[in-house]
């Protein structure tokens, strides 16, 4: 059962607990008890039929597009969708962006959800924000579970190891390069906690996220990177 949910073609889901074709005030760490009592910017989630905080896939079916991935720093938790860096990058292209970032996602989900939906659409290009590496996902016949540090039991600690975390990173790379070669976009990759992109003192509302400063400078390294 578990080979199910990695099978190419095949559109993938969010977790369970986002909602679908719904609109949300509050998401993830930004909830009301956590929101700066100085941020003027309105933040709503917008979530397609998949619960992705992007465009309905049915909708950009026949277009060429870029895709996006990450966690939620890709999702873009605590900020308007159109201070995102997959969106900046859209508004920069002037091709639709399908942001696949999802809060909680490992370098598994990264790697499983290309595995998804590459094949389904014409892809010009991919931007990755690698997921920190001590993440993964728990597999199981009816559901897939995110292990984060924060919500770990002990039997999950020795996958957290350092060796194992970069291990596991290694392989869902190469699978990423995999598809790359077989579906002939372009790659760009950062990895979320090496990357210099951080602006200091630049936060989303919810104060745990980086900021819009800090999701401009992202979208322009991405913009000007070599492959």
């Amino acid at each position: 059962m578990t080979l199910d949910f990695w099978l190419e073609q095949k559109l993938p889901y969010a977790w369970s607990y986002y909602p679908r074709n719904r609109t949300e005030l509050y998401c993830g760490t930004d909830q009301i008890c956590n929101i700066d009592p100085n941020w003027t910017f309105p933040v709503t989630y917008i979530m397609n039929s998949h619960g992705f905080r992007t465009h309905e896939f049915e909708d950009i079916k026949n277009e060429q597009i870029n895709i996006s991935l990450g966690c939620s720093h890709t999702m873009g938790i605590g900020l308007p969708i159109e201070m995102t860096w997959p969106s900046l990058i859209e508004k920069e292209t002037k091709i639709k962006t399908l942001n696949l970032g999802l809060g909680g996602a490992s370098t598994d989900t990264v790697a499983r959800f290309l595995t998804n939906i590459s094949g389904l659409f014409d892809v010009n290009s991919v931007y990755i924000l690698w997921p920190p590496f001590n993440r993964f996902e728990e597999y199981h016949n009816d559901r897939i579970v995110e292990i984060l540090p924060h919500c770990a039991k002990l039997e999950h600690a020795w996958y957290m190891d350092e060796s194992n975390s970069y291990q596991r990173f290694y392989k869902n790379q190469k699978i990423v390069d995999i598809l790359k070669k077989l579906h002939n976009f372009d790659l760009h990759q950062l990895q979320y906690d090496t990357t210099d992109w951080h602006v200091p003192g630049d936060l989303a509302r919810d104060q745990i996220h980086s900021g819009p400063k800090s999701h401009l400078n992202l979208a322009n390294m991405f913009l000007t990177m070599n492959e």
